[in-house]
């Protein structure tokens, strides 16, 4: 009796305690691409590994830009204007460098304010900024380039019923 106890339980144990989860990706090998459907860079990170090892060589990689984000979403908000094919919309995070790390919030404001270039002019660095893309799609733009809070406008949502 005390054997058949022990078979149960070693045989039910491993699957006792199993925990999924679904994580959805979109890959484009064309152009090198891989977008994942995840709140944390964790996630992401953890499905880019478990593609490698299953596929390697896998081709997809973290994108790399010329300048930072951090200084580009800077640059946009201390000019006032997005770039080409993007508006600024009405939501920012602006963060200090130094060691105080101040960090300032700003929701449904006029991103082209005086006000956020001040807060830029003593030293500020923007790490979210919100974007519009062709009146179609808006969202946040992050310093590791995640988007986030993304919602297709009424324009798209039109498109799509007349498809």
């Amino acid at each position: 009796k005390l054997a058949l106890k022990e078979q149960v339980t070693d045989d039910l144990l491993p699957r006792a305690f199993v925990r999924t989860h679904r994580t959805t990706a979109y890959l484009d090998c064309r152009r090198g691409w891989m977008m994942v459907d995840s709140g944390t860079a964790s996630k992401a990170e953890a499905l880019d590994a478990k593609l490698r090892e299953a596929l390697p060589p896998f081709p997809p990689a973290f994108p790399r830009t010329k300048l930072a984000p951090h200084t580009a979403m800077t640059d946009w908000l201390a000019a006032g204007e997005a770039p080409y094919g993007f508006e600024l919309d009405a939501d920012c995070e602006l963060k200090d460098g130094s060691e105080n790390g101040a960090v300032i919030r700003c929701t449904r404001m006029d991103l082209t304010a005086e006000e956020i270039r001040q807060h830029i002019a003593t030293g500020k660095q923007v790490t979210r900024v919100g974007l519009i893309w062709q009146e179609k799609v808006r969202f946040m733009l992050t310093d590791t380039l995640q988007l986030k809070r993304i919602q297709f406008l009424d324009v798209l949502q039109e498109e799509a019923s007349q498809a």
